[in-house]
Order: structure tokens, then C-alpha cells, then sequence
């Protein structure tokens, strides 16, 4: 027997202005494709996509180049994120290398200065509250015929 599970959904997250955050940060678009591929090596790299494609693939490393077949992984589009692994403790000498297709601009930016460019409003103040009243030893008034 089948199970459906319907999502949870909550409060919409407000809407964020990655392109925005990232200007904030420092980070100038470039554009990257074929034949400029790169390295997602460093764990505090960030790099959003702005337009076109990237391929992710998974390659062998030796002398700090990447040699032999790649493994592709997915493809990510405008819009998506990607994020930098240290792989430096695989049991194998892997990398993740990301590939642009023609036209794509990316930009980056170390995930220290997004976090610093990104200052949310603090909450606003709770409203006052009022003093309680005290209910203890109160009782509803009788009713009935008096005696």
C-alpha cells in the first residue's frame, strides 16, 4: 500500500537579492566556459551562477592538474549555487571541476564575506505586555433561588 506524504510547508522565506549580496561582497561577474573550467577546492569559495549552464564533474587529480576521464556529476543552471569541498582526505586524489558552457557568467566570493555582507535587520521589538491579573481565589458567583 502506497503512502502519500504531503509537504510541510511553512512561512515563504523572504526574497534574497543573491546578485546583490554577492556585488556586496566584492564579487565582479566573469564569464567562464570549455575552456576555462575550475576547481570548487576550497571549502569557503561560493560562486553563483548568473547565466548559462555549468557541468560538475568528478576527476582524478595528480600534480595538482586534473588527468583522465571526468565523471559527470550534474548540471546547475542561473540562479543555483556552488560550493567548494575540501577533498583533500579522499581515499582517492579527486576533485570537483566545473565546466561552463558557451555565454555563462559566474561570480564568487569566500562565504566569510558573503556572511559579513549579509547583515539582516534585527527582529522587531515584541510589543509591551500587560501585568496579569491574579485569578487565584476567585470563584463564579452562585446562582439560584437564596434560601
Amino acid at each position: 500500500m502506497a503512502q502519500h506524504v504531503m509537504p510541510v510547508q511553512g512561512p515563504a522565506a523572504p526574497p534574497c537579492d543573491l546578485p546583490g549580496l554577492f556585488r556586496s561582497a566584492g564579487a565582479l561577474p566573469r564569464r567562464v566556459a570549455g575552456n576555462l573550467p575550475f576547481h570548487l577546492d576550497d571549502p569557503n569559495r561560493c560562486v553563483l551562477i548568473l547565466k548559462g549552464e555549468v557541468d560538475l564533474f568528478l576527476t582524478d587529480m595528480s600534480d595538482e592538474a586534473s588527468r583522465g576521464l571526468r565523471q559527470h556529476v550534474f548540471t546547475l543552471r542561473a540562479g543555483d549555487l556552488l560550493f567548494g569541498l575540501d577533498l583533500s582526505a579522499a581515499l582517492l586524489p579527486v576533485s570537483l571541476l566545473a565546466v561552463g558552457a558557451v555565454g555563462t557568467e559566474i561570480c564568487e566570493a569566500g562565504l566569510p564575506l558573503l556572511a559579513d555582507a549579509h547583515d539582516p535587520a534585527p527582529p522587531p521589538p515584541s510589543p509591551p505586555t500587560s501585568p496579569r491579573r491574579s485569578t487565584a481565589g476567585w470563584s463564579p458567583p452562585r446562582r439560584g433561588c437564596p434560601a
